[in-house]
């Protein structure tokens, strides 16, 4: 359907979303905009998220050229300058611009970025394209597979180089490290690239575990942190080094409310049939306990969870990144 081959590319929606953020942004708050949702199919109480003014990889791109002088930085091509060893003693990592990072939530690129090169990373991006996360959950594998051979071909090099491939989102790093196994089966390459993707908080506790705490300087937080765990994180990764990073944050009271799924998943929330459901699933126990602590700072992993909490208590929730990198004290 129209509805299915929207959600499905929303990495060929998004660039023109960003080219006409001021102008779309606008539009999607005025009264009549529920009538073209209801005419795709999504839900008219929906909002669809916002397009970003300016994407990571322009950010990205000004900030690296800003910090080593290279002109050779974004979305096209991985970085070619000479490391310092003393700039960033633990090498390289490669940090995967997913396309919700990339356009509608740059901020928390830029705070996997600070959080990464405070640890003593380079942090570089590589030419990917979309994980092909949407386009596989709407039934469209061919284009699925196509995406996830460009996607080996250009990480693989790295991965193979013993380079950390670092993701944000969830479901699009773990698409990486799973179903690329099985939509390629007979390409080893596959399995070296699983073997190098990491979540942020992945490798913020790895590094944790083998030098007795994460090497980093937070500032008190005075106050309770509610956490949620995205589905996809609790199945194949669980939520354990998220936790560890959260309280690695002197006085904060991390708190986990038994939520199950936040009822977003994905695309199916905004589907005008199944939105009814979306929302009791929310109210069962994760919209109630925002509520219930309305000083509380919200954090989660997921862009479809962030969505939820918001449109279903109005209170913004931060990406676990993007508490860390606030919470950083300064150099």
């Amino acid at each position: 359907t129209l509805r299915e081959k929207l959600f499905g590319n929303v990495h060929r929606l998004n660039p023109i979303g960003n080219r006409l953020a001021p102008v779309l942004n606008a539009a999607s708050r005025l009264p009549g905009a529920g009538v073209g949702q209801r005419l795709l199919g999504i839900h008219p109480n929906r909002r669809l998220p916002k397009f970003a003014g300016q994407t990571f990889t322009g950010w990205f791109r000004k900030h690296k050229r800003a910090s080593t002088g290279s002109a050779r930085t974004g979305a096209g091509s991985s970085f070619d300058f000479r490391q310092d060893e003393r700039a960033a003693p633990r090498g390289r990592v490669v940090l995967f611009n997913d396309t919700y990072m990339e356009g509608n939530y740059p901020g928390v690129g830029i705070a996997a970025t600070t959080l990464l090169e405070r640890l003593g990373y380079s942090v570089e991006t590589a030419p990917r394209w979309c994980c092909g996360r949407a386009m596989m959950s709407k039934g469209m594998l061919p284009k699925s597979i196509e995406h996830a051979r460009h996607n080996i071909d250009v990480l693989f090099p790295l991965a193979d180089a013993g380079i950390p491939i670092v993701g944000t989102e969830p479901s699009c790093l773990l698409t990486l490290r799973d179903e690329y196994l099985d939509l390629l089966p007979d390409d080893p390459r596959a399995q070296v690239v699983a073997r190098q993707s990491l979540l942020l908080e992945e490798l913020l506790d790895r590094i944790a575990k083998e030098e007795g705490g994460l090497p980093l300087e937070f500032k008190p937080h005075d106050g309770t942190v509610l956490f949620h765990g995205h589905c996809h994180q609790r199945a194949l990764a669980g939520v354990d080094a998220s936790l560890a990073a959260l309280r690695s944050v002197p006085g904060a009271t991390v708190e986990v409310p038994d939520a199950g799924c936040c009822g977003m998943a994905g695309a199916f929330g905004y589907e005008k049939e199944h939105y009814d459901v979306s929302m009791t699933i929310g109210e069962r126990v994760l919209f109630p306990a925002v509520r219930r602590n309305p000083g509380a700072t919200v954090v989660t992993t997921g862009v479809s969870c962030r969505q939820q909490v918001e449109h279903g208590t109005g209170v913004a929730p931060l990406h676990l990144a993007e508490f860390l990198a606030q919470q950083l004290a300064e150099e």
